[in-house]
């Protein structure tokens, strides 16, 4: 079988393009339906190869969106990367939002939304145009769960340019700023979730699964720990705890992948270990697998804080 025709650079295959685009360019409808290429929404193409839901989400973007349209829920959050259980991060649909009167586009893999013009607020990630990342917490509240619902919203409060897998480009919001967002969605779907995640939710985490121990250690019945506490630790320096409580000096760290697959990372870990062991902390490590079944983690936690309060004078 002959190999397709280069198609004119004028066409962003790798992100997307309509064919109508390449009609305009006297390209046969036959070679915008070879294998090369690939549908993503009705009348858009990309190059061909395994589809991801931002595939279809920037291929919208680039082929028909109209001014005025933003993309919006999981998909406005997907390209800030903000954290999303699994089943959003690979539901293929692509989310968009209007300001009323306007109406949304439709299609097969679209979700469209008309919102008020109050709660239409809308930003953009590079040239991409998005609901404020706030909007999408009030709008994907009603389809997460409490705990999803607090990692969401310490991950638009935190000030870590690392937090894994969220661009940089994420403003900060404050307490009050998603306080006033979520008075503005009251008596929406997922307004309660929204309101009782920012109860919840605590400045400074660095990761999602740090959001997640801390809201389980707190359900388990134990005191509420501090969010990585800064400290000076002799013969090391500065240093931060995932989670500490700080009166009984017992340290509460998440071991994420990383940490098993990066040696610098691994060996940077253990020296400031070591150099808070020195120092009289207790230091638990907490994995993966204690997230999912934490019964030896409590039984961890209760000793050493139980062993702590016995010392203290």
């Amino acid at each position: 079988m002959p190999k397709p025709r280069r198609l004119p650079q004028a066409l962003p295959v790798e992100e997307g393009f309509a064919v109508s685009a390449g009609l305009a360019l006297n390209i046969p409808r036959k070679r915008l339906d070879a294998s090369d290429l690939v549908t993503t929404h009705h009348g858009i193409r990309v190059s061909a190869r395994p589809l991801a839901p931002r595939d279809l989400d920037v291929s919208f973007v680039r082929a028909r969106l109209e001014s005025g349209t933003v993309l919006a829920e999981a998909s406005g959050a997907r390209c800030w990367g903000l954290p999303l259980p699994r089943w959003l991060e690979a539901e293929m649909l692509t989310h968009v939002a209007v300001a009323q009167p306007a109406h949304p586009p439709t299609g097969k893999l679209i979700r469209g939304y008309r919102l008020d013009p109050k709660r239409f607020v809308s930003t953009d990630f590079g040239d991409i145009p998005t609901l404020a990342p706030a909007t999408l917490l009030a709008q994907l509240a009603a389809r997460l769960t409490l705990v999803q619902a607090v990692m969401f919203a310490d991950a638009l409060r935190t000030s870590f340019e690392h937090y894994p897998g969220r661009s940089p480009l994420v403003p900060m919001h404050s307490l009050d700023e998603l306080t006033s967002v979520a008075r503005q969605w009251k008596g929406r779907p997922g307004a309660a979730t929204f309101r009782a995640a920012l109860e919840l939710s605590r400045q400074g985490s660095e990761s999602p699964k740090e959001t997640q121990l801390r809201l389980l250690v707190v359900s388990a019945g134990f005191p509420e720990p501090v969010v990585q506490h800064k400290l000076f630790v002799p013969g090391y320096g500065k240093a931060r705890i995932d989670l500490a409580y700080v009166r009984e000096m017992v340290a509460l760290e998440f071991e994420g992948e990383g940490h098993f697959k990066d040696a610098a990372s691994a060996r940077r870990d253990l020296a400031r270990t070591e150099a808070l062991q020195r120092a009289g902390w207790r230091v638990i490590r907490v994995t993966e697998a204690d997230l999912k079944s934490p019964r030896l983690l409590f039984e961890s936690i209760r000793r050493a804080l139980a062993e702590r309060k016995r010392r203290r004078p």
